[in-house]
């Protein structure tokens, strides 16, 4: 083809005029399917560049929306904390967050049917701790009969801990410091391990890889947060949890302290951000009684409901 479709040769002066005057995207993309006949005027030139593909939809189907709820992990603990949601856990300080966490970690690994009278499940836990060896010690210790001391499924991240991260080239120890941008990439990092240990044990053993629940204590130490009462900043905070939750498929539990009102403490964008939000509180019946407060939960129709705990 060495004439354009309306029979006038294509020339240097030719390109210069239609690119002097900017032409729409159509125009463009018209000029460059022309120009392409005439460079490539053989068919079976492999320098040709290929076909421009057609553009795929990225929305689903009404069907592909319910064919893909079918494939989501089951509840962990039903139905308030799954694989792929941000489960947000506040009370004050002293009544039993960490330990209502660490006890359902327990229940979960000595393979009870049940929690707070809760369907429960297997599965593994990493635990995101501010406190240090020996804090965690003393939680370990109780109940006598827990199988976290020595299990394999419970992971610990402390701070300071060493995380390699790439520099200049080569793979250096870091210590791990508060921040969401660290917070984020060191749980990548684990899940990421984590997979690659499951794909050898599955190689040799065929197992299946459990699900895990990610336990941060507390979200405003580790997420670094300037101001809990500024929506935008809660909401920094979050939605990376929200989407590192949906990427891996794992299910995230921060903890979260109260006011000196004995609400939840700062913006309201910590409920509005979270999928399931609850309080824990201590009841008038003895030091031990506990009562679970869920005031929302955007994948159960139950969302009122209250659980009641004895710690032992």
């Amino acid at each position: 083809m060495t004439t354009r479709p309306n029979g006038e040769p294509y020339s240097e002066e030719w390109m210069r005029s239609v690119l002097d005057e900017p032409p729409s995207v159509f125009d463009y993309e018209a000029w460059l399917t022309e120009w392409g006949s005439h460079v490539w005027d053989d068919p079976d030139d492999m320098r040709r560049p290929p076909a421009r593909k057609l553009r795929e939809r990225s929305s689903l189907t009404s069907s592909e929306v319910l064919a893909k709820s079918s494939e989501i992990e089951p509840w962990i603990w039903e139905p308030l904390v799954t694989p792929g949601a941000l489960t947000i856990l506040f009370a004050n300080s002293g009544v039993g967050k960490s330990t209502l966490m660490v006890s359902l970690a327990a229940a979960s690994l000595l393979g009870k049917s049940e929690f707070g009278g809760l369907p429960l499940r297997p599965a593994d836990f990493l635990f995101i701790s501010e406190e240090g060896p020996k804090g965690i010690r003393r939680r370990l210790a109780s109940p006598s009969d827990s199988p976290l001391p020595t299990s394999d499924n419970v992971r610990w991240l402390l701070l300071g801990t060493p995380i390699l991260r790439k520099r200049d080239g080569e793979q250096v120890p870091v210590p791990f410091r508060p921040g969401i941008a660290n917070l984020k990439e060191a749980i990548e990092l684990d899940l990421k391990a984590r997979d690659v240990e499951y794909a050898k044990t599955r190689e040799y053993s065929g197992t299946s890889v459990p699900p895990c629940v990610v336990v941060i204590d507390t979200l405003t130490v580790f997420c670094a947060a300037e101001d809990d009462s500024v929506s935008n900043k809660v909401t920094d905070i979050l939605e990376p949890l929200m989407s590192l939750a949906r990427e891996f498929d794992v299910a995230i539990v921060g903890l979260h302290h109260n006011n000196r009102k004995g609400d939840y403490f700062g913006s309201v964008q910590w409920m509005a951000q979270s999928d399931i939000f609850m309080g824990l509180k201590k009841t008038g019946q003895s030091g031990n009684h506990r009562v679970l407060q869920v005031r929302k939960n955007r994948l159960d129709e139950g969302q009122d409901r209250e659980v009641a705990f004895v710690f032992t």
